[in-house]
């Protein structure tokens, strides 16, 4: 049978828990730098207050330091806006790692479902949208966002070369079709809140969601030699890892 469909829905959604959030972290961790705090900051602003009402006065407030400070790092506000968005990001792969570290699973599509979902209501996740939408309507921020998205991507991609690449050897544009689509739909399945029964709802969306993805392998007859520990021990290994320098180069899969 293949291994990406070999998956019993009876019961499976009792031992995941994919509707369980982390709690905010926004303090300040121990070590870290002083530019690092001012950043980890902004992106609390982002969330907290809006990204309109995210001056360096507001960061300095909520990073403990002065408006100097925040200036002898980051010369102007767009100069913090854009350093922002790139430790944003590496914060959020940094998460990811340690979530697919943690989560266990009957098969690969349910440990990266499970990882995923619980990753994708986080307060840095959530900080990502308000700079999405502030952009409809920022035309400096929107720059900034485009700036940075090519190296994003290719951040993404390269993550899931080295979690899954036997899966991507399979079939690499499938896979990439499937990185997105989950993306897609994890983000905006916790973005929608229902007016009865939520947690049910959306636990049913989930478990059709991983059985679409298990039909889409089935379908092209697919088997991946991969086990969740597999994905698991990779995601550890990445973690402590320096941050990928953001290319504005797009690479795909």
């Amino acid at each position: 049978m293949d291994r990406l469909a070999s998956f019993d829905h009876s019961g499976a959604m009792a031992t995941m828990k994919p509707l369980e959030r982390r709690p905010r972290r926004w303090l300040t961790r121990r070590g870290e730098s002083a530019r690092e705090t001012i950043l980890r900051a902004a992106v609390a602003c982002f969330v907290e207050v809006g990204y309109a009402r995210t001056t360096m006065s507001e960061v300095a407030k909520h990073a403990g330091v002065t408006r100097g400070q925040v200036q002898h790092h980051f010369a102007t506000t767009r100069d913090l806006l854009l350093a922002a968005v790139r430790w944003l990001h590496a914060e959020i792969g940094r998460e990811l790692d340690e979530s697919l570290a943690q989560a266990a699973g009957r098969d690969i599509v349910e440990t990266a479902v499970v990882a995923l979902w619980n990753h994708a209501g986080g307060p840095m996740q959530t900080a990502a949208r308000e700079l999405t939408a502030a952009a409809r309507t920022d035309a400096g921020l929107r720059q900034v966002l485009d700036e940075s998205r090519a190296g994003i991507e290719g951040d993404r991609n390269d993550r899931l070369r080295h979690l899954y690449r036997e899966v991507i050897e399979l079939d690499p544009e499938g896979f990439a079709m499937l990185a997105d689509y989950m993306e897609v739909f994890l983000h905006g399945l916790s973005e929608t809140a229902f007016a009865t029964d939520d947690a049910a709802r959306k636990r049913a969306l989930l478990e059709f969601f991983m059985a679409n993805i298990r039909r889409f392998w089935t379908d092209r007859g697919k088997s991946a030699a991969l086990t969740p520990k597999q994905v698991g021990s990779r995601a550890a290994s990445s973690r402590g890892k320096p941050q990928l320098q953001l290319s504005s180069r797009r690479r795909r899969l």
